[in-house]
């Protein structure tokens, strides 16, 4: 206990047995910083590194991943190729058809050298003829008239270079005994038509 300038007056004095208080300065009034409140703040500080160490970790890992999905390398196709000689075939596709507007068999010719009228059965020594009106006549273009036995055995057979003409005549050059046989008629490679005719025995 002092006296003060003015008189007697008691001033006490209390002297804190606990840590001393820190104080933080601002533009404006002073904040007091406890040790504890330092402690939380330090604790918080740590709890958000490791909270972005952990993000950056997963984004790590995402781009690791979607690294790994792009270096795969693509799926190989098998490019061996395949033997097909024993393969069977259950289904033939047809080939397009000639292009021939008319086929006629016979033995009677006009002044032009076709045939007439179509004929299926002829006399032991009567000629035999095959007639091709052709629709389209390209250049290069062969006909050509294959004989055959009731079997399909080629007798004869006759070619001719069209050269535009779009009409073509085959005679059968040989004597045919009496039995059953065919022509066809073929424009190029392709079947244009096919008859089956008989030579009787008189």
């Amino acid at each position: 206990m002092r006296a003060s300038s003015s008189g007697w007056a008691p001033i006490h004095r209390m002297r804190e047995r606990s840590a001393p208080v820190r104080t933080a300065r601002t533009r404006g009034d002073a904040i007091a910083v406890t040790p504890q409140s330092a402690t939380g703040s330090i604790i918080n500080l740590m709890r958000s590194r490791r909270f972005i160490a952990l993000i950056y970790g997963c984004f790590a890992l995402t781009v690791g991943c979607q690294r790994e999905r792009v270096a795969s390398p693509p799926a190989t196709t098998s490019t061996a190729v395949q033997d097909l000689k024993n393969v069977k075939v259950k289904e033939i596709l047809p080939t397009a058809p000639a292009p021939v507007d008319k086929c006629l068999v016979g033995s009677s010719i006009g002044p032009d050298g076709n045939v007439t009228a179509e004929q299926r059965s002829f006399r032991p020594n009567e000629p035999i003829r095959v007639t091709l009106w052709l629709h389209d006549s390209p250049s290069g273009l062969q006909t050509s008239a294959h004989w055959l036995t009731d079997k399909g055995k080629e007798i004869t057979a006759e070619r001719k270079e069209m050269n535009g003409a779009k009409v073509a005549t085959f005679t059968l050059d040989k004597k045919l005994k009496p039995g059953k046989y065919s022509v066809r008629g073929l424009w190029g490679g392709n079947d244009a038509c096919e008859y089956d005719f008989e030579v009787k025995k008189k």
